[in-house]
Parts: structure tokens; C-alpha cells; sequence
């Protein structure tokens, strides 16, 4: 089943001004945003790079355009919003907003980058993700899964506002991508990862599956059709201020996880009914590495269920992990060399900052953290 909640913009071709006048009328448009003269001047200038300072033939481009009235391009309602909003037609849009893009990637890179279908599961970190390749100009589909409503406490991570709060993250990431590119096809999956997802993947077999949810059963399952299927998975884990960005070629015959657990133990996550939450966090810290967690984010994990509810996340971290995946996916749909692998970057190692704490309080919160775990473990 897929989100209901959404409601993708409409698109028009128009003829005459009446005609937006009755879509003020019927579609409830509550305002009407036409930048045609900054379309025009924008092509001109992607169309003859060499004559930006020759104003007539600026004019004559412009207003060729310009005197094709509401006709020239596609209009776009909103429903959200109540926007009507006129965009160029798709490829000189798509032209357009990736042309500062050239040459750091080319004409035909960026060709082949539009034209793929992106999975993405967990659309918190994953959120970042997607702003970033659609930024980019990669990909032409989307498609989207999360069972969860945007909170309060996610607003430190997704960029979203309070007007965005109570939607689906599927509908909140989904409005997004729609308002920079209406152009861009999406689907979206409100229930998460459930039973029906393997088919849909098997039906539409996404170039590169992004994965960045919670749940450490639904990883190993994505894991397993991503296998069979052999598609490119990236992910990305923000742990404080380290971002750990996995890399794993399934079309290359990548090993779940990039080998950090066992196959036993990746088996016992398909079938985790056995499982206990002791075992659960065990692979957890191996998947990320003991040695990437930052004492205050044990602190913060001990204070779980005591002060503190969730994974304790920055959006920080969370931005340059969006970015950084989005190269590698970039990379991967390129055919460029990248393999399997795990890279894990510090911020503050790499701007040579002060730790936020000193050793004697490390010391303190890993006694605390083994005697937490001991109390656990028993």
C-alpha cells in the first residue's frame, strides 16, 4: 500500500491567461509565481555562454520567449501550498539547474545520472541523502520508504519546519523533491519495509538502494534482495560528529555489511525471533566500530530510557553523511572505481578542534559504560 497522504503536483499546459484564471478559481491556487523573465535570461546565458554581455541579442533571445505568453513551458499546482508555479519545459530545466554543475561533471555524466531509480529506506539521515543527489541532478525516479510522521525532535536532522510536523517523512521528503523538480517521478511506501517490499524491488530494480533505517532485522533484509539482486547499497551512520559511510557492491558480490558480522550471524537476523536485545546491540556496535563511538555518545546511550529517548543524532554529522553518500552513489551509477568498503570521516579531526571532553571524563564514562553493560549482559 502505498502513502495516501500524498498528493504529487499537477501539471498544466496552458493556452491563454483564462485558463489561470480558472484554475484560480477551480484548483484553489492561491497564488501564481511565474519567473519568466528569469527563465529566459537563464537560457540565453546557457545557450550562448559567449554573449552574455551583448544586450540585444539577450533581448531578442528573451523575448522570443516571453511573447509565447503562458504557453511556453508547464505549469505546476501545488496542493499543499496552492502554488501555480511555471517551470521550462523538463530538459531545459533539468539543463538549467545542473548547469553549474559543468564541467566538475560533465554533459554526458550528467546524462547518465538522471536517468536511474533510487531506493531509499529511512528518510531521517536518508532525508539528507536525497536532498543531496537530487541537488545533484541524480536521478529521475525516487522511491521511498518509512512508516514514520515527522516529530519535533527529528527537526535537528531533516530539514523540515513545524509546518512539516505530523506529516509523513515519505510526504515531507517527497514535497521536496517536488519542488525542485517537479519533473521527477517518485513512489512512496508509508508501511516501511514489510512482507511486499522484496516484489517491489524485483519489479522495479533501482540502480543504487540507500539504507538508513533502524531497524537492524530490516538492514540485514534489505541486505539479503539487494544480494540477490545484485544492486549497489550505501549507508550511512552518523555517530556524533563521525560519519561512517558503508559501501557495499552487491552487483560485485559484496559481503552483508562488508563482513563486519558472521553469515551465521547475519542469518540469525533474518530469522531474529530468537534474538535477544543484548545480541541485537552487539552487532549494532560492530556494524558502526566500537572505536567510532565518542565517550558522550555512550554517555548519551546509557542515558536511554533514563533522561534521554532515541538514538542521540546531529544534524551536522547527518549533512556531511547525506553529502558524502551522494558522491558515492554518484561514483557507483559512473562506473567508477569504488569498492566495498567502510570510510569513516571525524569533523573535528579534520578541522583539528579541541574535544569536547578530557580524558579523565573518557576515562569516567567507559567504567560506566562496563559496568552498564555487565548489568545488561546478565
Amino acid at each position: 500500500m502505498s502513502n495516501t497522504e500524498w498528493i504529487k503536483p499537477k501539471e498544466y499546459k496552458l493556452n491563454s491567461e483564462s485558463e489561470i484564471a480558472e484554475l484560480i478559481s477551480d484548483e484553489s491556487v492561491n497564488r501564481v509565481i511565474d519567473p519568466i523573465e528569469d527563465i529566459s535570461n537563464d537560457l540565453f546565458e546557457l545557450n550562448h555562454p559567449d554573449c552574455v554581455d551583448d544586450l540585444n541579442r539577450r533581448e531578442q533571445f528573451c523575448s522570443e520567449i516571453e511573447e509565447q505568453g503562458v504557453n511556453y513551458g508547464k505549469w505546476f499546482h501545488y496542493p499543499w501550498d496552492g502554488s501555480l508555479i511555471r517551470f521550462p519545459e523538463n530538459d531545459d530545466y533539468y539543463s538549467l539547474r545542473t548547469f553549474r554543475n559543468r564541467n566538475l561533471i560533465t554533459k554526458d555524466e550528467q546524462r547518465a545520472l538522471r536517468n536511474k531509480k533510487i531506493a531509499v529506506f529511512g528518510l531521517s539521515v536518508g532525508s539528507n541523502v536525497i536532498d543531496s543527489t537530487v541537488q545533484g541532478g541524480i536521478g529521475n525516479e525516487y522511491i521511498m520508504f518509512d512508516p514514520d510522521r515527522l516529530s519535533i525532535t527529528n527537526l535537528n536532522r531533516v530539514r523540515a519546519g513545524m509546518n512539516h510536523v505530523g506529516l509523513l517523512k515519505t510526504t515531507v521528503a517527497g514535497r521536496k523533491i517536488a519542488e525542485l523538480d517537479p519533473y521527477i517521478n517518485q513512489q512512496h511506501f508509508s508501511e516501511g519495509y514489510n512482507k511486499l517490499t522484496d516484489d517491489i524491488l524485483r519489479k522495479e530494480t533501482p540502480d543504487v538502494i540507500v539504507e538508513e533505517t533502524d531497524n537492524i532485522e530490516v538492514k540485514a533484509r534489505i541486505r539479503r534482495i539487494a544480494g540477490e539482486l545484485a544492486i549497489a547499497l550505501v549507508t550511512v551512520g552518523d555517530v556524533d560528529d563521525t560519519m561512517v559511510l558503508d559501501v557495499e557492491r552487491y552487483d560485485r558480490n559484496s559481503k552483508p555489511f562488508n563482513g563486519k558480522i558472521s553469515r551465521k550471524e547475519f542469518e540469525s537476523l533474518i530469522n531474529s525471533d530468537s534474538l535477544s536485545k543484548k545480541d541485537k546491540e552487539t552487532m549494532l556496535i560492530k556494524m558502526l566500530g566500537l572505536r567510532n563511538l565518542s565517550p558522550r555518545l555512550l554517555d548519551s546511550g546509557m542515558a536511554r530510557g533514563v533522561e534521554l529517548t532515541g538514538f542521540p543524532q546531529l544534524g551536522s554529522t547527518s549533512a556531511i553523511g547525506g553529502a558524502m553518500a551522494s558522491v558515492a552513489i554518484r561514483d557507483i551509477i559512473l562506473d567508477r572505481k569504488i569498492d566495498s568498503g567502510t570510510r569513516v570521516e571525524n569533523i573535528r579531526k579534520v578541522i583539528k578542534s579541541q574535544k569536547p571532553t578530557t580524558v579523565l571524563e573518557d576515562i569516567n564514562i567507559l567504567k560506566r559504560y562496563i559496568e552498564y553493560r555487565s548489568n545488561h549482559d546478565k
